[in-house]
C-alpha cells in the first residue's frame, strides 16, 4: 500500500522544487520523518511540493507505487530532486542506493538524504558552514549535451531482470 500526498504548489520561482520520499509501515514515524526531511530541504533552500509515502521499504524499489509517484514527478518536472530521510529507504545496500543517486545525476535530478551522521554535521557540510548549498541540485541541472531536460530515467528492476525506463518528458514525434 502507498500513500501520496502532493501538497499544494508552493515553488518558489529561483529555487529548486523536491519531493519528500519516505518508506516505512508505521504512520506516526512517517510524519516525523517527512517532517525531517522536510526542515533538510529548507535548510537548502529547497521547497518541498509533494511527500510520498511507501509502506513497505522491503519491496523491490522499482515496484513501490510511491517510488513511481516520485518518478512521475521527477518526469513531467514538478520536482528536480528527491529527498529521504535515509539510504535504506531507497535500497538495502549502500551500492544500490549509490547506484540510484548516480542514474537520478545522470538524468539531471539528485537524491539526498536528511539523516546526519554521526557527529551532528549533514553529509556533504562541514561543522562551520552555516550557508545553505543548492550545490547537488545545481550539478544535476542537465544531463543531456545541450543543456536540454534528461529525456528518460533507466532504474535497476529491481528483480535482477533488466531496467525500468521511466521517461522524464513527452517524446516529441
Amino acid at each position: 500500500m502507498t500513500k501520496a500526498h502532493r501538497t499544494p504548489s508552493a515553488h518558489t520561482p529561483g529555487r529548486v522544487s523536491v519531493a519528500l520520499y519516505i518508506a516505512t509501515g508505521d504512520p506516526d514515524a512517517a510524519e516525523l520523518l517527512a517532517d525531517s526531511c522536510s526542515q533538510y530541504a529548507t535548510t537548502r533552500e529547497w521547497d518541498a511540493v509533494a511527500t510520498v509515502t511507501d509502506v513497505d521499504r522491503t519491496a523491490p524499489l522499482a515496484g513501490r507505487q510511491g517510488w513511481l509517484d516520485v518518478l512521475s514527478l521527477l518526469s513531467d518536472r514538478t520536482v528536480r530532486g528527491v529527498v529521504t530521510y535515509c539510504p535504506g529507504m531507497v535500497a538495502a545496500r549502500s551500492g544500490e542506493f549509490d547506484a540510484v543517486r548516480e542514474l537520478l545525476r545522470q538524468q539531471g535530478a539528485f537524491l539526498a538524504t536528511a539523516r546526519t551522521r554521526s557527529n551532528g554535521t549533514p553529509p556533504g557540510r562541514s561543522p562551520d558552514q552555516t550557508v545553505p548549498q543548492q550545490t547537488i541540485a545545481v550539478q544535476a541541472g542537465s544531463a543531456e549535451p545541450g543543456g536540454g531536460p534528461p529525456a528518460g530515467l533507466y532504474l535497476p528492476a529491481g528483480d535482477g531482470g533488466g531496467t525500468l525506463s521511466v521517461p522524464l518528458r513527452p517524446h516529441s514525434g
